[in-house]
């Protein structure tokens, strides 16, 4: 007589794994002991009372989709039976690669920018591949990069990213992302400020426009009183793309742009320094002679004197003391007038500030007399 060990329904494996939804895993039997051969019977809880139909074989293929127990019945040839542990086949959701971000960034050549992984679903913990190329899908992009959830980029021309990644589930799941452009535009430049250095006279304004180019649009702006845009300098408030300056003195200026690009270093540049020239304010003084006389027929010469303002100067004379009645071609400082009946007159000075400057002088009155007359001696030939 041959007697054969107890018959013996050991565990399931592989033990307790974890999949994801969607995937399968291949449950295996393992008994020993008592009279080959065996026969099985696979069940749906851990207590060998819900019966899965069809399921008679040594192995099963379990595509839960949600967390399962399972166990299984062997009888051997003596019809001994022996139910086994239960085994857990843990489902996480679906892995989903998920999208990059940021999602199609802007930078600056020269500015780097890390594109983040976003996986959701599957088994932890995950492994990466970051792929880059030109064409906008993973399959054709040939250049690895980093292995991280993250990825640091510093691209030079327009470039498509995308990822795969892998999760830890018993049946590894791997899955690719969409590809992320990150378009790449030229270096932010702050350009010269217009006008180049210009003259004024104390008390007017001149507006400052930025010549900004590159980088990535829309551009933010900061003005200061001074060159190199340092900060003690910043002018409050003064964030638009032009300034109206209206400096006292000679003063200089810078602006500060800063691009919307996402890279780093912040795309940011100040730009060359503009000074602003400022004249005293220019006076058109009282003319010379003050209200002279003269007689009728002779002439004399006026002379303007003009004081301030931004050379050089030009002038007009008028004969109606209100700068109204000009004198054609009379654009010296100094005038010769002849009038026959007394007259007034005014001379208007204008400058060559970067906006011309314009003033009037008081008016000067000539008074004329009747011309002298040199009478016969009296008495006639006297004896």
């Amino acid at each position: 007589m041959t007697v054969n060990g107890a018959l013996v329904a050991g565990p399931i494996v592989p033990n307790t794994p974890t999949i994801d939804n969607g995937q399968s895993v291949t449950l295996a039997a393992d008994a020993s002991g008592g009279i080959t051969p065996y026969s099985y019977q696979w069940y749906s809880n851990g207590s060998c009372t819900s019966t899965i139909s069809s399921a008679k074989s040594s192995t099963l293929v379990a595509s839960p989709a949600i967390t399962s127990t399972y166990s299984y019945k062997v009888t051997d040839s003596a019809s001994s039976s022996q139910c086994s542990p239960s085994n857990t086949v843990t489902v996480n959701p679906a892995l989903l690669a998920g999208t990059i971000t940021p999602a199609t960034p802007s930078i600056d050549n020269g500015q780097s920018i890390t594109l983040g992984a976003n996986p959701t679903g599957g088994t932890p913990v995950y492994s990466y591949q970051w792929f880059s190329g030109s064409s906008p899908t993973c399959t054709s992009d040939t250049t690895l990069l980093g292995t991280s959830a993250t990825q640091t980029v510093t691209p030079s021309a327009n470039t498509y990213y995308c990822y795969t990644v892998s999760d830890s589930a018993f049946t590894h799941a791997s899955q690719s992302s969409t590809t992320d452009l990150v378009t790449v535009n030229p270096v932010l430049v702050a350009g010269p400020i217009a006008p180049s250095s210009p003259t004024i006279d104390n008390g007017q304004s001149v507006t400052l426009t930025t010549a900004s180019s590159g980088g990535t649009t829309p551009y933010s702006y900061q003005w200061y009183s001074t060159a190199n845009c340092s900060g003690g300098s910043l002018i409050s408030g003064a964030i638009s793309s032009t300034y109206l300056a209206s400096p006292t003195s000679t003063t200089t200026y810078s602006y500060k742009v800063t691009d919307s690009s996402q890279g780093t270093p912040v795309g940011s540049t100040c730009s060359s320094a503009d000074t602003i020239t400022v004249n005293p304010t220019l006076v058109a003084s009282a003319i010379s002679p003050p209200t002279p006389t003269i007689d009728t027929g002779q002439s004399i010469t006026l002379t303007a004197h003009a004081t301030g303002g931004t050379l050089s100067l030009s002038y007009q004379w008028y004969s109606d003391g209100l700068c109204n009645n000009a004198i054609a071609s009379t654009a010296s400082s100094t005038y010769t007038a002849s009038p026959t009946v007394n007259t007034s007159y005014t001379y208007k000075v204008t400058d060559s500030a970067y906006v011309p400057e314009s003033q009037c002088s008081p008016a000067n009155t000539i008074i004329v007399s009747p011309g002298l007359l040199a009478r016969a001696i009296s008495p006639s030939n006297p004896s």
